[in-house]
């Protein structure tokens, strides 16, 4: 009787687990059969919202309505607006001295005289506008040259920039060794001929000696020459020759505005006050076209009157700036006798 027990208990735990079995295999079945509705539905969804679409679109041809187009964007406020192309070429191809130690002091007077024109476009001051340090980024100052002059220099400024621990630039000297200056002139004027193009986009070399003087009621050009001729003593006449050479156009700064005493046309600037009065001159023309920008039309013609006042002005407050900053950095010789 005790074996019988057993058996009967295990033949009902095998029919037990049959019964089971069947049981997991009908849920899966019913589980599997409800997915396949839920997804038929939804593909069926998907049909029908497709065919009212299709539909809306051919009543929509059929009816020739057109889709209403979007608003152009308004154009951007006038700080955010791209201004002229401005180069300065900086023209060390008149060469440095073979000897150490002359070698040795042209190389620092250069690089100083370039260092300090980054510093002065380092920092806003009250003498210049108030968008200057934005729009000097846009600016490029350019050096060639031969290349192991180009280099030299280039390490000596780098060694100035170290010293002073600026972390930011707003107008960096860049290097462009063995290249041309006509080359640098097509290369930042998109490969344009130097005689072609726009007044404003012709180069121009600065030198006191040239017949030609700037129109300071008039924007200034935005490719300037300036020779690296930094001596003891001014030898007149270089820079200009150098201008025939190249077959550049030679200019000189319009200085007589200033209406100082002692300080003529022809004078020879420091190349550092050079280039910072020709930045701060384009600096001050674009902050006026942009402010122009945003008067009404009455005002606008209004202005437009007023125009070649209002440029003379912007070059008569840059070249002044551009003075001070001299006097500051050399303060017992406020007019020089050496430079460009």
């Amino acid at each position: 009787m005790q074996c019988r027990d057993i058996i009967l208990e295990m033949a009902e735990e095998k029919k037990d687990q049959r019964q089971s079995s069947v049981t997991a295999a009908e849920s899966r079945q019913t589980n599997q059969g409800d997915g396949e509705e839920q997804t038929n539905s939804l593909a069926q969804d998907v049909v029908e919202k497709l065919a009212i679409s299709t539909s809306t679109a051919a009543v929509n041809d059929g009816d020739h309505h057109e889709e209403v187009a979007e608003p152009p964007s308004p154009p951007p406020p006038p700080h955010h607006r791209r201004h002229p192309q401005s180069t300065i070429v900086c023209d060390a191809w008149y060469g440095l001295p073979t000897q150490k130690r002359p070698l040795r002091e042209r190389v620092n007077a250069v690089a100083r005289q370039l260092r300090n024109f980054e510093q002065s476009a380092l920092l806003p001051s009250s003498r210049r506008t108030s968008q200057s340090s934005e729009q000097s980024r846009g600016i490029r100052v350019v050096l060639v040259g031969k290349e192991s002059d180009v280099n030299v220099i280039g390490e000596r400024l780098e060694k100035l920039r170290k010293e002073a621990k600026e972390e930011l630039l707003a107008c960096k000297v860049e290097l462009w060794p063995n290249i041309s200056v006509e080359e640098a002139c097509r290369n930042v004027n998109n490969n344009t001929a130097l005689d072609c193009g726009s007044e404003a986009n012709r180069p121009i070399y600065l030198s006191p000696d040239a017949e030609i003087t700037l129109n300071p009621r008039k924007s200034p050009p935005r490719t300037v020459i300036v020779g690296m001729l930094i001596d003891r003593r001014v030898q007149p006449n270089r820079s200009n020759e150098r201008a025939e050479m190249i077959e550049i156009t030679a200019a000189r700064l319009p200085m007589d505005e200033l209406n100082v005493e002692g300080l003529e046309t022809n004078e020879a600037l420091n190349v550092d006050t050079v280039l910072e009065m020709i930045v701060c001159w384009w600096d001050k023309v674009d902050g006026l076209a942009a402010a122009c920008d945003t008067t009404d039309n009455n005002k606008q013609k209004k202005e437009a009157e007023k125009e070649e006042e209002m440029l003379r002005r912007c070059f008569v407050n840059a070249a002044s700036a551009a003075m001070v900053s001299h006097e500051d950095r050399h303060p017992n010789r406020a007019i020089h006798g050496s430079g460009i």
